[in-house]
């Protein structure tokens, strides 16, 4: 298992050159706040507040962190908004806030289910070019995953079951899983290889329509993991409940980290391929990001620390 360094450093929010290279954003607690994080691996800053586009209820960040989901009220439709640029582009299907939204390992595809109706709508193509790839009626669905590419689609029922409802860019209804707990699941790599963590697991699960494998990891799966993106051929899992961060290749290899000395609330994924922000407890400030490149290493970055500001 490879150790990490704890190397943990303060900033104070400053206005910063937007001419400097986007990490990611920084939402606020209230949906109603976002910044720019700037700069390198090492050294980073917040940007000053980015004014919402009109008539924004609530903001959802992105993997990938390129753009991001501004949700209206029922009637308005949302949008993909990329705050550093200002452009706004029309999800014309989706008005109010959705029951389960999800969103591809890489930011390019989401998902979006409404209860009322057991209506389903997906896109791909964000954030430049968002378009319909399928719209399903069907239901009832706890939790949804879809491909980058917006073509595969997979649903877990309440009573746990997992379905595979949109395959190759055409509707299914297979089933591809018992009913059983899962951390999570999702689609990556090129074959769209339906991955799966089940709590009290040391196995993740790899399903296509020809082959079902599993990738072994050195200790069993909490509730509190999920999947991150990667590259092409490989993906992460974090799980804080057990202290550890995977690298889970398509090929089999399955490296381990260990994230000791801090305590993970949440987590994300930034632009840097591979990088991870863990957010701490209470509100998620300090931030520290976590970077994993092509290499053996794990890196903490600088705690982000924002000022919080009366209205």
């Amino acid at each position: 298992m490879n150790r990490i360094p704890f190397l943990l450093f303060s900033f104070a929010a400053f206005a910063a050159d937007l001419s400097s290279p986007i990490v990611g954003y920084s939402v606020q607690a209230s949906n109603k706040e976002v910044r720019l994080i700037l700069g390198v691996p090492g050294a980073t800053s917040y940007s000053e507040p980015v004014a919402l586009p009109a008539e924004v209820q609530s903001i959802r960040l992105t993997p990938g962190h390129r753009w991001l989901l501004a949700l209206r009220a029922e009637g308005s439709a949302a949008s993909a908004w990329v705050p550093e640029t200002g452009v706004e582009r029309t999800l014309d299907k989706v008005s109010g806030e959705p029951g389960v939204i999800s969103l591809s390992p890489n930011g390019a595809a989401a998902a979006f289910y409404w209860r009322a109706g057991n209506r389903i709508v997906v896109y791909a193509g964000f954030p430049d070019a968002p378009v319909v790839t399928a719209e399903l009626a069907t239901g009832n669905w706890a939790s949804l995953a879809v491909s980058n590419d917006g073509r595969q689609l997979a649903g877990q029922s309440e009573s746990g079951e997992l379905h595979l409802l949109f395959e190759d860019g055409e509707p299914v209804d297979r089933l591809v899983r018992e009913s059983r707990a899962t951390a999570g699941f999702g689609f990556f790599g090129a074959a769209n290889s339906l991955a799966v963590a089940e709590p009290g697991s040391d196995q993740i699960e790899l399903i296509t329509a020809a082959t079902r494998r599993s990738l072994h990891l050195q200790a069993a799966i909490t509730s509190s993991a999920r999947f991150m993106p990667g590259a092409a051929e490989w993906f992460s899992l974090v799980d804080p409940g057990s202290a550890a961060m995977y690298r889970l290749e398509l090929s089999g290899q399955v490296r381990t980290f260990a994230l000791e000395g801090i305590s993970v609330s949440a987590f994300e994924s930034l632009r840097p391929r591979g990088a991870t922000l863990l957010a701490a407890p209470e509100g998620g400030i300090p931030r520290i990001v976590l970077s994993h490149a092509d290499g053996d290493d794990l890196f903490y970055l600088p705690t982000l620390a924002v000022e919080e500001r009366e209205q």
